[in-house]
C-alpha cells in the first residue's frame, strides 16, 4: 500500500516512522466530553500547521487509517525495522525532507539513524538512549558516575535460574513498554513465571522481543517524571508528573498527575545529568525517577513526550500543545515552549477480578462533573477484562480531568469516576495473551470494579 492523500500543500515532508496511538480506539468506547487525541495526531497536526506535508512509514498503514487519515498526505508500506528500507521509501518523496522522527520507543532509534543519514536535526543515534535497551542506559549511568540503581542484565535461557542481584528485585524486559512483564520478584519461582510470560509476549508492528531482562534493586520513594525537550544541552522543562500506583508485585499506574509545579528542587539538575550521561542530545523526553529523601534514581528514559492520553488532558491547561514546540524545534523554527495554567490527571479504570463486562452506566453523569474533560469506558456486553491488572495495558476505561493543580485535578477525576457503575460476570481470561478477545488498554488506573462498583477501591487508591 502506497497511498497519496489529496490534502493541500506542497511544502517539505515531515516523516513519521509508525505512529504513537491511544491505547484504545475512541470508536470502541462509550464516552462523554472531548474526544481524546492521540499523541501522533497532535504531532502531525503541528507539522501541517508549520506548512509541511506529512508522510507515515509503516509496515501496516491500514491499522492507522481510521484515526489518522485526515492528517496524512502519504502512507507508505515499509519494513520500519530497517534503516535501509526507510531511506529507500523516503527517496520516493517528491520534495525536500524537513524532519524524520518517531514517538514510539521501538522506533526512535531507527528514526535517529535515518535522520542522521539525511543530515537532519535529531539526536545522537549512537547514544545509549537510542539503543532500545534499558540495560544500556543503566551501563551509561554507571560509567558516567551518575547516581544509579544496583542492576544486572541476563538473557532468558537455561542458565537463567536466579536473580544475579538477589531478591527482592524489579525485573523488566530490556526493550519493553506499557508495563508488560515488569514485576517485583521475590524468589526463583516468581522469576520462572515471569520468564515464561515474557517468552509468550509479542510486541506488534513486527518488532521481536529480545528476550533479555534487566534486574534492578527495588527502591523506596515516589515515582515521578520530568516532561520536556532537549536541544544540544539546552533543556526546556514543561512540567512534572507524579503517579498513583496499584498494589505490588505489578507496577500498574492508577493515575498520572501533571503540573508545571516543581515536585522536588533536585529534579532539574538530575534530569540534565541523566540526559548527558546517555547522550540524549536532541528531542522530547519523558524521564521517570524514584524520588527519596537521600537520592534520585532513574527508572527509565523515553525519547518522546509522555504517552497514553495524558497529552490530551495536558492540552486543556496549556497555551498550545507541547507537540507544537517539539515539531518546531525539529524543523529548526524558533518556537515558544508551552505554558500551563493548572494541573491535569489521567485516571484509568481497572477491574479487581477477571470477568466479562455486561454494561457500564454513569458516563454522562461523570462527564458532567466540573473540570472533567473526558470519560470513556468499554461498553459491554461481552468484553473480557483482566483483573487484578498486571500491566498498564489492562485498562477498561479512563477519566481525564483538570484543576488548579495536580491534587485538584486528581480529586476531580475521582469525583467523576465515582459516578460510574460497571456490571461484570466472573470468568478467567488467559494470562499473557494478546488475543483480540481479551481487552488490553494502557497506562494508569482508577476505580476498581467488583461485580458492580460506584466508589474507587481503597486498595487501589
Amino acid at each position: 500500500m502506497d497511498t497519496v492523500r489529496a490534502l493541500r500543500g506542497d511544502g517539505p515532508w515531515f516523516v513519521s516512522i509508525e505512529l504513537h496511538t491511544l491505547p484504545w480506539s475512541p470508536d470502541d468506547l462509550v464516552s462523554s466530553g472531548q474526544a481524546p487525541v492521540a499523541p501522533s495526531a497532535y504531532m502531525l497536526r503541528s507539522a501541517i500547521d508549520h506548512g509541511c506535508r506529512t508522510a507515515v512509514l509503516s509496515f501496516a498503514p491500514s491499522e492507522y487509517l481510521a484515526g489518522f487519515e485526515p492528517l496524512v498526505h502519504r502512507w507508505m508500506t515499509v519494513d520500519t525495522r530497517s534503516v535501509r528500507a526507510c531511506l529507500a521509501a523516503i527517496e520516493e518523496l517528491d520534495g525536500p525532507i524537513a524532519a524524520v522522527t518517531s514517538s514510539i520507543d521501538n522506533f526512535v532509534g531507527i528514526a535517529s539513524r535515518v535522520a542522521a543519514h539525511l543530515g537532519l536535526r535529531g539526536t545522537n543515534p549512537r547514544g545509549a538512549a537510542m539503543a532500545r535497551d534499558k540495560s544500556a542506559v543503566r551501563k551509561a549511568l554507571s560509567e558516567s558516575g551518575t547516581p544509579n540503581a544496583r542492576w544486572a542484565a541476563a538473557d532468558i535461557d537455561a542458565a537463567l535460574t536466579t536473580s544475579p542481584i538477589g531478591y527482592p528485585c524489579v525485573v523488566k524486559p530490556v526493550d519493553g513498554a506499557g508495563g508488560w512483564d515488569v514485576k517485583l520478584v521475590q524468589d526463583d519461582h516468581e522469576l520462572e513465571e515471569l520468564c515464561a510470560a515474557h517468552l509468550g509476549r509479542e510486541y506488534g508492528r513486527q518488532v521481536r522481543p529480545r528476550r533479555r531482562l534487566v534486574f534492578e534493586e527495588h527502591l523506596a520513594g515516589a515515582l515521578v517524571s520530568c516532561e520536556g525537550f532537549v536541544d544540544n544541552g539546552r533543556i526546556e522543562i514543561f512540567g512534572y508528573s507524579d503517579r498513583v500506583l496499584g498494589p505490588l508485585p505489578s507496577f500498574v499506574e492508577v493515575a498520572v498527575r501533571f503540573s508545571p509545579a516543581v515536585l522536588d528542587e533536585r529534579l532539574g539538575d538530575y534530569t540534565e545529568e541523566c540526559l548527558r550521561s546517555v547522550s540524549y542530545t536532541f528531542g522530547a523526553f519523558h524521564l521517570e525517577m524514584i524520588v527519596s529523601p537521600d537520592r534520585l534514581t532513574l527508572v527509565e528514559l523515553n525519547a518522546r513526550l509522555i504517552g497514553g492520553g495524558l497529552q490530551h488532558a495536558m492540552s486543556a491547561v496549556s497555551s498550545a500543545p507541547a507537540s507544537d514546540y517539539c515539531v518546531g524545534r525539529l524543523l529548526g523554527v524558533s518556537a515558544q515552549p508551552p505554558t500551563f495554567s493548572g494541573g491535569a490527571t489521567q485516571l484509568q479504570l481497572f477491574a479487581e477480578t477477571s470477568g466479562v463486562l455486561n454494561a457500564v452506566s454513569g458516563i454522562q453523569e461523570a462527564g458532567a462533573v466540573p473540570g472533567c474533560i473526558a470519560v470513556g469506558a468499554l461498553p459491554g456486553p461481552g468484553h473480557r477484562v483482566i483483573g487484578p491488572p498486571e500491566s498498564n495495558s489492562d485498562a477498561l476505561g479512563f477519566v481525564h480531568a483538570t484543576g488548579q493543580g495536580r491534587e485538584d485535578s486528581w480529586e476531580t477525576a475521582l469525583a467523576a469516576a465515582a459516578r460510574l457503575d460497571f456490571d461484570m460476570s466472573p470468568c478467567e481470561p488467559p494470562r499473557g495473551s494478546d488475543a483480540d478477545s481479551v481487552q488490553r488498554g494502557v497506562p494508569s488506573g482508577g476505580p476498581s470494579v467488583a461485580r458492580t462498583c460506584r466508589q474507587p477501591s481503597p486498595g487501589w487508591l
